[in-house]
C-alpha cells in the first residue's frame, strides 16, 4: 500500500486487503456475480441501479437444490411445489438492503440538479454552479493536511471547511509518538508553515487536530498488547503538544487488520480518552474506521464499542476497489451489494448515531493497467497507481460516467497497454455530500486538501450549496485568537 509521502500523497487506505471484499456479494444462494478473477465479459452488464431491484425480484428463480425453474411455456402441467420456488432467506435478505440502498441513492440523486446519464458509455456531467439550487442543510466538513503539503497550501484550500486534521505524527509501540528528529510529521509540526495554518484556520473559526498515525503491524500488536499503559502515555505525551500549539484536538488513525487485536485496541482507545478527557476535556476526538467495520464482526475495529469512546467517527470509505479489476475506488452504490458509500452508511447508522459520523471522500482514484478496453476489464498488476485530481485533469481524458457506481472513468492506452482510471469528480462528489446529508450525518470529509490543486469545484461539492458548519474552538485556541494584535473582545463572540 502507498506509504506516507508517496506520489499521490495518499498515505492511509480504507481497509486492508483481506477486510476489502474481494468480489460483489452474491444476490441469494445462486446469484451469478462477477469476482475479482472473472474476465470482463462476466461483469454484470451496464444499467441504472434504479431499476435493478425490479429485475432482480423478477430473476428469483432459485430452487432448494440449486436448480432453477425455467418456464417456457404458457401452459406448464402442474405447478411446482410452494417450497421449490420460494427465494432463499439469505435472498430475501439480499433484496431487501438492496432495495434499502437504491432508495436511498435515489433519494440523495434527487437533491442534485445534475443531468447523471442512465447508461453507460456516455459523458460525465458537468459540474455547474447550480448543482445545489436548494441548498443541503449546513453541516461539518473535515479536511487532512498532509505534512508534506503545508508549503505548498494557501487559505484558500481550507477556507470552505470546519475542522483540519494535521496529519501527523507516528504512534510508537509504546503507546507516544515519534519526537525523534526522522519524523517528518513532527518536524513540521514546528516550523513556521504549521503555525501560520494553525493561526489562519483559527481567526476563521476552524477547528485543528493533531492526526496520529499507524499502520505498522509491530507497533499496533504491542499497543494492544498492554493497552492501558500505552493509552495512558499517548494521553500524557499529546496533552501538553495540544496545549503548547493551540490544538483543539486528536484524530487517531491505527490502521490495524483483522479480529485478534480487536479487543486491545477497544482497551486502548478506552485508556486514552479517559485519561486525555480528565487533563482536557474540551478536546476533540476523532476516530478513522473502515468502511465495511460496522457490519463485520472479524473487522480490526469493534464499532459499537469504539464509538462511546470518541466524538466522531470519520469513515474512510475510500479503496473500496475489485482486486484484480478495474473498479471504483469509491463507489456510491453497488447494484451486487459490493461495498459501497451507502451500503457503508446504512450499516454504520445502525449502530452509530449519525450526528457522530463523518462520510470520508477521496480527492484521488486509481489507474490500473489493464488485460483489454472493456469497462472493468482484469487488471495485469497486483496494485494499481493512486493519481489524484490534478493529475487526472492533467492527463486531460474524456471522463465517462458509471451509472452502476456513479462515478466518472476514462481509459486510455500508453504503450501498447491499456489502463482505465477509476476517480471522483465534482459531480460524483456532490452525490456523496447528498447521501451524507440524506441520511442526517455530521458531514463530511476528505483525503486530502491540496489535491484538488485550487479546483473551487471540488470543494464546492462537499459544501452542498451551504456555508461549513462551524464547531466550538478549545478554550486555548480562543486565548491565543483574543491575545492577537487587534483581536479584540468580538473574537471571543465569534466562535461561539
Amino acid at each position: 500500500m502507498a506509504g506516507r509521502g508517496d506520489g499521490t500523497g495518499k498515505r492511509r487506505r480504507a481497509a486492508p486487503a483481506h477486510e476489502r471484499a474481494t468480489g460483489p456479494r452474491t444476490l441469494g444462494d445462486g446469484g451469478a456475480t462477477a469476482e475479482a478473477g472473472d474476465p470482463a465479459g462476466a461483469r454484470p452488464p451496464y444499467g441504472r441501479r434504479r431499476i435493478v431491484v425490479g429485475l432482480v425480484l423478477l430473476a428469483v428463480l432459485v430452487v432448494a437444490g440449486g436448480a432453477v425453474a425455467l418456464v417456457t411455456s404458457h401452459h406448464p402441467a402442474k405447478p411446482p411445489a410452494p417450497a421449490a420456488i420460494q427465494p432463499s432467506a439469505a435472498q430475501r435478505a439480499a433484496e431487501r438492503e438492496l432495495a434499502r440502498e437504491t432508495k436511498a441513492v435515489a433519494e440523495a440523486t434527487s437533491r442534485v440538479s445534475l443531468d447523471y446519464p442512465t447508461v453507460a458509455g456516455q459523458p460525465a456531467p458537468l459540474w455547474t454552479a447550480h448543482a445545489f439550487d436548494a441548498p443541503l442543510p449546513s453541516h461539518v466538513v473535515l479536511g487532512f493536511v498532509p505534512y508534506y503539503a503545508l508549503g505548498e497550501l494557501t487559505p484558500a484550500d481550507y477556507a470552505d471547511v470546519s475542522t483540519i486534521a494535521y496529519d501527523g505524527v507516528e504512534l510508537t509501540s509504546g503507546g507516544g509518538f515519534d519526537e525523534q528528529s526522522t519524523d517528518l510529521g513532527w518536524q513540521a509540526l514546528h516550523s513556521p508553515a504549521f503555525a501560520t495554518l494553525v493561526t489562519d484556520a483559527h481567526e476563521d473559526k476552524d477547528q485543528v487536530l493533531l492526526t496520529v498515525f499507524t499502520e505498522t503491524q509491530s507497533v499496533i500488536s504491542a499497543i494492544t498488547a498492554h493497552p492501558a499503559s500505552a493509552g495512558k502515555r499517548l494521553a500524557d505525551q499529546i496533552q501538553p503538544v495540544l496545549a503548547d500549539d493551540r490544538l483543539d484536538g486528536v484524530d487517531v488513525d491505527v490502521e490495524g487488520s483483522g479480529k485478534s487485536e480487536r479487543p486491545g485496541f477497544v482497551s486502548f482507545m478506552r485508556a486514552f480518552t479517559t485519561e486525555l478527557r480528565d487533563t482536557d476535556p474540551s478536546a476533540v476526538i476523532v476516530l478513522d474506521t473502515y468502511p465495511g467495520s460496522a457490519d463485520d464482526p472479524q473487522s480490526f475495529f469493534d464499532v459499537a464499542a469504539l464509538a462511546p469512546l470518541v466524538d466522531t467517527m470519520f469513515v474512510m470509505a475510500y479503496d473500496m476497489y475489485q482486486p484484480g479489476r478495474a473498479s471504483p475506488n469509491a463507489p456510491l452504490a453497488s447494484p451486487v451489494l459490493g461495498l459501497s458509500d451507502v451500503q457503508t452508511l446504512l450499516q454504520y447508522t445502525a449502530v452509530v448515531k449519525p450526528s457522530e459520523l463523518l462520510l470520508g471522500i477521496p480527492f484521488y482514484g486509481y489507474d490500473f493497467v489493464t488485460r483489454s478496453s472493456a469497462p472493468g476489464a482484469a487488471t495485469t498488476h497486483a496494485a494499481p497507481e493512486a493519481v489524484t485530481w490534478q493529475s487526472i485533469q492533467a492527463a486531460g481524458h474524456q471522463a465517462l460516467w458509471d451509472p452502476q457506481s456513479d462515478t466518472p472513468w476514462y481509459g486510455f492506452k500508453m504503450k501498447k497497454q491499456w489502463h482505465e482510471t477509476y476517480f471522483d469528480d465534482p459531480a460524483s462528489i456532490a452525490l456523496k455530500t447528498a447521501l451524507a446529508a440524506e441520511m442526517h450525518l455530521q458531514g463530511v470529509g476528505v483525503w486530502a486538501l491540496g489535491m484538488e490543486s485550487g479546483d473551487d469545484s471540488m470543494l464546492q461539492a462537499l459544501l452542498g450549496g451551504a456555508k461549513p458548519r462551524k464547531l466550538p474552538l478549545t478554550a486555548s485556541a480562543v486565548l491565543s485568537i483574543n491575545k492577537r494584535p487587534g483581536s479584540g473582545a468580538g473574537a471571543l463572540a465569534r466562535t461561539t
